[in-house]
């Protein structure tokens, strides 16, 4: 998979791909989110998610815990060194979260379907951030921690290249599993960076010891760095930038490529450099085992359409239930997806909202152990194209399922009241206006009369197979 490295500050959090995003549907209190973070940055996961703000279908349920939530996550980045980011769905969300400190954000399925939400949005982007970079507190902890607690590109590499050349793919738990065993371990440099950060009597001898050190408040950042990046920092709304603001856009409700584009090209107008594509499924009239429809070829578009903007999967969302978590990461992967959105709760029982999608960290990491990189895909391949046959195939068999249990209930009614099964004179205006569209779309007209042919016998079959047999 390539490595698509956001052209910002932050790119040390966003690449190599794939990414990872992980966390809990919502912030519930702080005790929740600092064990989640804990636990998740343990197994590598170095951007953590948590909404703050929870728009719901119905008023009544767990709307999120607001403004407050914006600490805990901020204590989140500053005791881990994770990125961490948050859903918002108004202007004024994005204004306190960027005041927070706050850099990476997402939209979620709903205001992508509302232009003025996401217009408002921009706006506010637009309208609060200079195009200046202002030093951040988030950037002193960036610098300071990143030797310790993230492993450098070199380091992946020796990992990829230590796996046995017979494999034709690897684990994305391998990688994060070597970068934190010392199997794949950082540059001496870097845990000299680490030991002078630390203000310790010993120096860390392990990225994971520098990272339990970080937790637990044993490697905090030095006074001075957060004296230096306070004193830098303008006395405005917030200390952020254009240049390291991230936006993750979801896919709109319903299943319309004109509004995710319109979200996309809305962000860009006004300014936003770094935008990720969010597919987490749709709500459609049949969504069969997942909870949102998948249908793989309108991201598939969108990637078309933007080759430029990373795409990401929110399994969670997409299947509603942990089961179908590990294999909708797959297909995303195997679609040459750039990462993976997944939702992961210290207790998911205890969940105050998606509890029955949500995965323990070592639920996740399970799945992330069972994933494989095939550098042998691309999304344009052959596979691509079957995955969307079946998908197509699939839908029609759905349709035609429906068609014939209408036509079971016509042939009731036509018993009831004493009807012939067979209209002629309908079956031919029938036959007469699909073949004419058939024509219209492309297609054969003799294939479409086959077609209606075969469909008009089973219609027959269906309404016969309850009338009485005659006694003559």
């Amino acid at each position: 998979m390539a490595d698509i490295g956001l052209q910002n500050s932050l790119g040390n959090f966003f690449s190599p791909s794939p990414i990872l995003i992980a966390g809990p549907c919502s912030a519930e209190n702080r005790n929740q989110v600092l064990q989640t973070a804990k636990a998740l940055s343990q197994i590598g996961v170095k951007i953590f998610r948590a909404g703050v703000w929870k728009p719901r279908t119905k008023p009544g349920g767990f709307e999120g815990v607001g403004e407050i939530g914006l600490q805990w996550l901020s204590d989140v980045r500053s005791l881990t060194g994770m990125q961490v980011c948050t859903e918002v769905a108004t202007g004024e969300h994005l204004r306190l979260a960027l005041k927070a400190g706050i850099e990476v954000f997402w939209i979620g399925a709903r205001t992508t379907a509302d232009p003025f939400a996401v217009q408002s949005i921009a706006d506010t982007f637009s309208t609060t951030l200079a195009a200046s970079a202002p030093t951040s507190i988030a950037e002193a902890l960036d610098a300071t921690l990143t030797g310790a607690l993230t492993a450098p590109e070199a380091a992946l590499s020796t990992a990829a290249s230590a796996a046995p050349s017979a494999s034709a793919s690897t684990s994305i738990a391998e990688a994060l599993d070597a970068t934190l065993t010392g199997a794949s371990t950082a540059p001496e440099a870097a845990l000299s960076t680490a030991a002078s950060a630390t203000p310790s009597a010993s120096a860390p001898t392990s990225i994971a010891e520098a990272l339990d050190a970080t937790l637990t408040g044993a490697s905090t950042v030095p006074e001075a760095a957060l004296s230096t990046a306070a004193t830098s920092t303008p006395t405005t709304l917030c200390c952020c930038s254009m240049d390291r603001i991230v936006v993750l856009v979801k896919n709109p409700v319903n299943p319309d490529v004109e509004l995710w584009a319109g979200a996309v090209e809305r962000f860009r107008n006004a300014g936003v450099k770094n935008i990720i594509l969010v597919h987490r499924g749709f709500s459609t009239y049949d969504n069969g085992i997942y909870r949102n429809a998948p249908l793989w070829h309108i991201p598939i578009e969108m990637k078309r359409r933007y080759p430029d903007i990373p795409l990401l999967c929110d399994p969670s969302h997409m299947g509603g239930k942990r089961n179908l978590v590990q294999p909708l990461c797959q297909q995303a992967l195997d679609l040459n997806y750039d990462g993976l959105m997944i939702e992961s709760h210290i207790n998911p029982a205890a969940a105050l909202s998606d509890k029955d999608q949500q995965l323990t960290p070592a639920e996740l990491k399970q799945v992330l152990s069972g994933l494989e990189l095939r550098n042998n895909l691309r999304q344009d391949t052959l596979e691509s194209y079957r995955r969307r046959l079946d998908e197509l195939d699939e839908n029609m068999l759905h349709l035609l399922s429906q068609r014939m249990e209408l036509s079971r209930q016509i042939g009731e009614y036509k018993m009831q009241h004493n009807m012939p099964v067979l209209q002629s004179k309908r079956y031919g205006e029938i036959v007469e206006s699909f073949s004419e569209e058939a024509d219209r779309l492309g297609l054969s007209k003799e294939f479409a009369r086959q077609l209606m042919e075969l469909i008009h016998k089973e219609s027959i079959r269906i309404q016969m197979k309850d009338r009485p047999l005659s006694n003559s």
